[in-house]
């Protein structure tokens, strides 16, 4: 068996690429030429995503704001097991795959995979109101309230392919220019907050990696006696050694 420790990684790819590819749409007022603008998706929260549009416009020549909006930006806020989900934990799954330079075929097996849900805020920043429609637009009939894919997401399976269900929970709306004068047209942006939950999966530890060659074994030490007790203060040849510990049995089992 191997053992994967890219389902986290490859999770928080997914939630982006699901909405890599939102466009608006504008029309010339004067000449009703339409153009497809492309809204770039970066994995970054709300303060450091306009840290970093606070940045380039003052980079930018003159005043180009039209140059630096729309934007989006998705963040993780929380991860959980998701034991409602849980099917027999020791179930082995397995896949084929090609080694690309011999092109023989290899079968590998892994763990069943744990349920895990994600929780993803996506936020939406423009300066028109018709933009952050267009977005809305965009996303919104696609979840009803959930959407479902196939992800691999544990490529050393081969093609083996997971359910991921995608729930939108809410949104919210902050209008940056309500609060400014009538007239003054700051040129503030509409902000848009969308919550979702992605309900999928990460794949076990294998146990028979704890005496192999991977250093990746039990993260979890099985203790029979007693309690292990830190000592202060620790040397790094303590802590490679473990003689930073004792144990303190309790009074009726005695210490030998």
């Amino acid at each position: 068996m191997k053992q994967n420790l890219e389902s986290i990684a490859n999770n928080i790819k997914l939630f982006g690429h699901l909405f890599s590819n939102v466009h608006i749409r504008r029309k010339n007022s004067t000449t009703g030429e339409k153009q497809d603008i492309y809204v770039p998706i970066t994995y970054v929260g709300k303060e450091r995503m306009f840290y970093l549009i606070n940045k380039e416009q003052t980079s930018l020549t003159g005043r180009k704001i039209e140059a630096v909006y729309p934007k989006m930006g998705y963040v993780l806020t929380d991860i959980f097991p998701d034991w409602d989900r849980m099917t027999n934990p020791y179930t082995i799954i397995s896949g084929k795959k090609y080694d690309s330079t011999t092109g023989e075929e290899i079968v590998e097996s892994q763990l069943n995979k744990i349920p895990v849900t994600f929780k993803f805020t996506l936020t939406i920043a423009t300066i028109h109101q018709s933009d952050l429609y267009h977005i809305l637009e965009q996303i919104f009939p696609q979840f009803k309230p959930s959407f479902t894919l196939k992800a691999m997401l544990n490529p050393d399976l081969g093609e083996t392919k997971s359910d991921v269900n995608i729930v939108l929970k809410s949104g919210s709306l902050t209008d940056m220019n309500e609060e400014t004068p009538f007239g003054d047209n700051p040129e503030k942006p509409f902000v848009y907050s969308l919550e979702f939950e992605q309900k999928s999966w990460i794949w076990a530890t294998n146990d028979e990696d704890e005496g192999g060659s991977s250093p990746f074994g039990k993260p979890i030490r099985e203790i029979e006696l007693g309690v292990f007790v830190q000592k202060e203060p620790l040397t790094e040849e303590q802590i490679k050694s473990d003689a930073s510990y004792t144990i303190h049995y309790p009074e009726h089992i005695g210490s030998n």
